[in-house]
């Protein structure tokens, strides 16, 4: 009998043949409670042993040894013939090295080196395996051969060369109910699962291969069980497994191993497989007319046929790729996923990365990409998208085959981002943009433009990206919108120099209202045209400019965004409103025909437009060196009024000045600066027969703090050197002369109208000089000096650039002042000290006022010209013969220029 072919349990007595022969060197009938030791089944291939009882230690070299219900056989060795366990029979601990084993009943541990060992009904029929044979713990190695039927293997180990069939294409007209369970496929061992058979758990190794295949039962018209497949559960592998046409769950495909899977349509065969787990450095490759579904994806995974689909899985740091085929409902936290040319629907991106082409065939809808998350089209069409996080659709204007195409709705959500390239089509596509959400147009050293079909803005953005010349001009892109409705900004770029910008066409409706903002530029343009920025084809959108003030600083002067009242939105250079004319009054017509006319009045000057705060920068620090110097001048002009009211020899002298100057120059250009500052001499004073001649050296330092009324700041840091002499005549008249070099560092840190930073640094030289002259009257100890002084001062020309781009020029800056004052003091006597305190009242003449600063290419004029008042305290003490202090304080207010506070302290020391 052929026990392969038959299902059932074949109850075939198998009869003694009678006849005369030696001796048996075995047992024929092992009866019940009976035990045979170590007996060798021999002398043809009918030889037979029947076990009722127990046999053990028994060695099979032909013939059958056949186990009966309730027959056991323990260590049994089968070189060749077969061991056939019936049901209810149980073999323990068996050596195969050829030959076969059937099983019906039970089977605890084989060790097979070679032969076949086949798992049967038993007395479950083709239906339960449960009641059918059961092999426990085998072992198979060399050619050895494991083919379960209908019963169940536990803990199979497969090591190299061996096999384990559970299900077998060789069961004509039967499908297989075979289990196998935890088997374990070592290197170069192998596992089927075919025909109706189940492997649970199977763990396979580096080199083992694990395959589960299918059966279609058309080799003979009389098989009439239909296409049968195998189905592989729980299983670990670190080797290779295959799904040829059947079905595996949970299969987890470890580091280094790999997973195929290839159906058949033809034979109505999918590979199919449900919830696998492919980890890190594992990986997984669907072929023609295989699905997957609930994938947890950690390592690769790859769709590689148009017949060949994933779903509703999840890319947890790995990588998926459809080559070919469809996805639907992936959702990726961590990794990327790449559709090449095929189709992916609902894909869902939290993190990591997500892309879309390669060939034009590329296709995804309903694309979701949260915060985190970034999808890139580089071809293809895309249809439906919600941005949350980052997209880029890009296209190669060299390769039209690549072109990226966008379909139906894409709504950028808050925090989203759309990126696009020119070259892409998306004429098909409406937008929609929320709150922060923004659309960033790309521009480029070539034509640039794009073109999109109905946009909706709820406080969403469009921005022009900055334009990259590289070694072209660059180019500003043109949007082309079919309509425009809602509210929300577009972020522009211009560049007024060559008359280029972006540019928003709407060619139908444009509703709503919307914010224009152009990027500031320290560069100024070539002429005073406007720029078309907006034009629309009707509707009732507002656009205004929506930089801080509603202005832009392109070069020098400030732009503002005007409209024409038929769609057109134009940069123009902004001049404040011209001031309204005096109303006229009417003719009286009670006067005579012969009386004359008023004349006409003067026409108004128009308003000069309206300079950036770079600009007024620029100018503001222009101005500031007259004032360093003038502030340095009062230590030594006051130390000269000590010599001249406390008699002395040679003295070393100090002192510290902090002095706070508010200057508008009426060129738009303001600031307040804070100068803190400490100069240090030395004189001797020689007697004459006529008076007394009085010689000197000083340094000065200081350091000032500009804070620009247009935004920003600067410093200057100061450091001069000087001479100076004094002449007192014995009838009060005197004669002072100053003169002192300077050298100024200065530091520019602007802000333009957009807060955005605008900084440069330069260097300049200044020289001046100051003669005083006047006379002393005296009334017992208190003294009138009235007196004159003029007080010259120039600086070299400096040129510079901002950040911005700005380029600034400044001519040499001068300073004449003349000034007329007196000086009125009392001495009073305390002890040994003396203590003169005065007070001093000037007006002061500024002649200067043609200062030329020239910032691009447009000129200006910083005139601080006119009378100031100068208005001081002070008092000069003589402690001792050598030492002796000085304070004052002081207020000046004049055209353009106040000084609110300014403070002196110092001492000196006689030799």
């Amino acid at each position: 009998m052929n026990l392969k072919t038959k299902p059932v349990l074949l109850s075939i007595a198998i009869s003694s043949i009678l006849f005369e022969c030696p001796a048996l060197a075995y047992t024929a009938t092992v009866a019940k409670g009976a035990t045979v030791y170590g007996e060798t089944i021999t002398g043809s291939t009918n030889a037979v042993q029947n076990v009722h009882g127990t046999a053990n230690d028994t060695t099979i070299m032909m013939g059958t040894q056949s186990i009966q219900t309730g027959g056991v056989a323990n260590n049994t060795t089968i070189n060749a013939g077969q061991q056939s366990i019936y049901a209810g029979g149980t073999s323990n601990e068996v050596i195969l090295n050829g030959g076969m084993v059937q099983i019906n009943g039970v089977l605890n541990g084989i060790t097979a080196t070679g032969g076949k060992v086949i798992v049967n009904a038993g007395q479950g029929g083709a239906t339960n395996p449960y009641a059918a044979g059961q092999l426990h713990n085998a072992v198979l190695s060399n050619a050895a051969q494991l083919v379960n039927r209908f019963g169940i293997d536990y803990d199979t180990v497969v090591n190299a060369g061996g096999l384990l069939e559970t299900g077998t294409t060789t069961d004509y007209g039967w499908k297989n109910s075979a289990i196998s369970n935890n088997a374990v496929i070592n290197a170069n061992g192998r596992q089927t699962v075919d025909n109706g058979g189940t492997s649970n758990g199977s763990t396979v190794n580096v080199g083992g291969v694990l395959t589960v295949k299918y059966d279609t039962h058309k080799e003979f018209s009389w098989d009439t069980a239909g296409t049968q497949y195998g189905t592989a559960n729980g299983s670990i592998v670190y080797g290779v497994m295959n799904n040829s046409g059947a079905v595996d769950n949970a299969t987890v495909i470890k580091s280094g191993g790999q997973y195929t899977a290839t159906g058949n349509a033809v034979d109505n065969r999918i590979a199919t497989s449900y919830d696998a787990v492919i980890e890190s450095g594992g990986g997984a490759t669907l072929y023609k007319d295989a699905v997957a579904a609930g994938w947890n994806i950690q390592g690769r995974a790859d769709v590689n046929s148009a017949t060949a689909s994933i779903k509703d899985s999840t890319v947890n740091g790995g990588s998926l790729q459809i080559t070919q085929g469809t996805a639907n409902g992936i959702v990726i936290n961590g990794g990327i996923m790449r559709n090449v040319s095929g189709q992916d629907v609902n894909t869902v991106v939290n993190s990591g990365s997500y892309s879309l082409g390669g060939t034009l065939s590329a296709s995804s809808s309903h694309l979701t990409v949260n915060d985190g998350g970034r999808a890139d089209v580089y071809s293809g069409t895309l249809t439906d998208a919600e941005i949350g996080g980052a997209m880029f659709v890009t296209a190669d204007p060299s390769a039209p085959e690549s072109t990226s195409t966008l379909l139906g709705h894409f709504a950028v959500n808050e925090g989203g981002t759309l990126n696009l390239s020119s070259g892409i089509n998306a004429l098909g596509a409406n937008f929609t943009v929320s709150d922060s959400g923004a659309i960033y147009l790309s521009d480029g050293a070539f034509t640039v433009t794009h073109a999109l079909n109905a946009v909706t803005l709820n406080g969403g953005r469009i921005v022009f990206m900055q334009p990259k010349s590289g070694n072209t001009p660059a180019n500003y892109a043109t949007l082309t919108l079919d309509s425009l409705s809602g509210s929300g900004q577009f972020i522009m770029n211009t560049s007024l120099a060559g008359l280029r910008g972006n540019l928003l066409k709407v060619t139908g409706q444009a509703n709503g209202s919307f914010g224009v903002h152009v990027a500031d530029t320290g560069v100024s343009p070539t002429s005073d045209a406007g720029l078309l920025l907006v034009k629309t084809g009707g509707g009732n959108a507002d656009f205004t400019l929506a930089n801080a003030g509603a202005a832009v600083d392109l070069g020098t002067y400030q732009y503002r965004l005007v409209g024409d009242g038929n769609g057109a939105w134009t940069l123009t250079a902004y001049a404040p409103p011209a001031p309204t004319p005096e109303p006229q009054p009417e003719p009286d017509p009670a006067s005579d025909g012969d009386s004359v006319p008023d004349p006409a009045p003067a026409p108004l000057t128009p308003p000069a437009p309206s300079i950036t705060p770079s600009t007024a920068a620029v100018l503001s620090m222009a101005t500031t060196a007259p004032m360093i110097f003038e502030t340095e001048l009062n230590p030594v002009r006051a130390r000269l009024d000590q010599t001249r009211t406390h008699a002395h020899g040679a003295d070393a002298w100090g002192s510290y000045i902090t002095r706070r100057i508010s200057v508008n120059s009426g060129a738009g250009a303001g600031y307040d600066m804070d100068l803190n500052g400490l100069a240090v001499g030395a004189d001797a004073t020689l007697d004459t027969d006529s008076g007394a001649l009085t010689k000197g050296i000083f340094f000065s330092y200081s350091r000032s703090d500009v804070d620009f009324d247009r935004q920003g700041s600067g410093d200057v840091t100061a450091y001069s050197i000087g001479a100076y002499t004094s002449y007192l005549h014995n009838d009060g008249f005197y004669l002072d002369g100053i003169v002192k070099v300077n050298r100024f560092e200065n530091d520019v840190n602007a802000r333009m109208t957009s807060g955005a930073s605008a900084d440069g640094s330069y260097n300049s030289s200044g020289i001046g000089a100051s003669v005083q002259g006047g006379k002393y009257f005296y009334a017992g100890k208190t003294y009138f000096a009235p007196y004159l002084s003029i007080t010259g001062f120039m600086t070299d020309s400096s040129r510079y650039r901002l950040s911005n781009g700005m380029q600034a020029r400044i001519d040499a800056q001068r300073s004449l002042l003349a000034e007329g004052g007196i000086n009125v003091g009392h001495e009073f006597s305390v002890k040994s000290a003396s203590v003169i305190p005065y007070l001093k009242l000037a007006a002061v003449q500024e002649f200067a006022n043609g200062n030329d600063v020239k910032v691009n290419d447009d000129r200006f004029v910083n005139d601080l010209s006119g009378t100031r008042g100068v208005y001081q305290f002070g008092v000069n003490a003589r402690l001792t013969p050598s030492l002796s202090l000085h304070v004052d304080a002081g207020y000046m207010q004049g055209s353009g220029v106040e000084s609110p506070w300014a403070v002196g302290v110092g001492g000196s020391w006689s030799f």
